[in-house]
């Protein structure tokens, strides 16, 4: 099992790597930056240069990246343009709300899911029929197909017709899987 744990890290190493390389290129491909936020348009080029320098805009994608990535891993995150203050100093201040509200609704997904597990269970045991399960697995089959179909076409959805998603998560409802 530990073997199995750390090939799992060792696989996501590349990985995270991978998607902070993506991160980094998607910000830096944007027609905008940090720095045309805290530029106006009547400041002259020396200044805009100044300030470039100062943040390191000025220098190479690959040592922004490799200095932007020794911030994450260090927790230096920077200084937040609207508030001037640390974004460590503003993370702390929000995760303790963030995790107050987080917490109750995986506390009541866990409580569901062991409820549904639990009935299923409970029905083995009571009937040999298997009805019970089927009409468990009919309503968590149909539950997650409305779901996942209604997402994707809440996606598609345009205003001149928003019925549309209406008609579509009822004509979704109606279909019945084979247990």
């Amino acid at each position: 099992m530990a073997k199995y744990i750390i090939k799992r890290i060792l696989a996501a190493i590349p990985m995270v790597l991978i998607i902070t390389v993506i991160c980094f290129a998607l910000m830096n491909l944007a027609p905008y930056d940090a720095i045309d936020a805290m530029t106006t348009p009547n400041m002259s080029p020396e200044t805009v240069a100044l300030i470039k320098a100062k943040y390191g805009y000025d220098q190479p994608v690959y040592i922004q990246y490799i200095r932007w990535l020794d911030g994450l891993i260090n927790g230096n995150f920077g200084y937040s343009i609207v508030t001037h203050q640390s974004i460590s100093a503003d993370l702390a201040i929000r995760i303790p709300n963030t995790i107050k509200l987080i917490l109750p609704a995986y506390l009541l997904a866990y409580a569901l899911a062991n409820g549904v597990s639990g009935e299923t269970k409970l029905s083995t045991s009571r009937m040999a029929s298997g009805y019970r399960i089927n009409r468990v697995r009919k309503a968590m089959s149909t539950t997650m197909v409305v779901t996942i179909m209604g997402s994707a076409i809440s996606f598609f959805r345009s205003r001149d017709a928003p019925w549309r998603d209406a008609i579509c998560a009822l004509l979704l409802s109606k279909i019945k899987r084979k247990a």
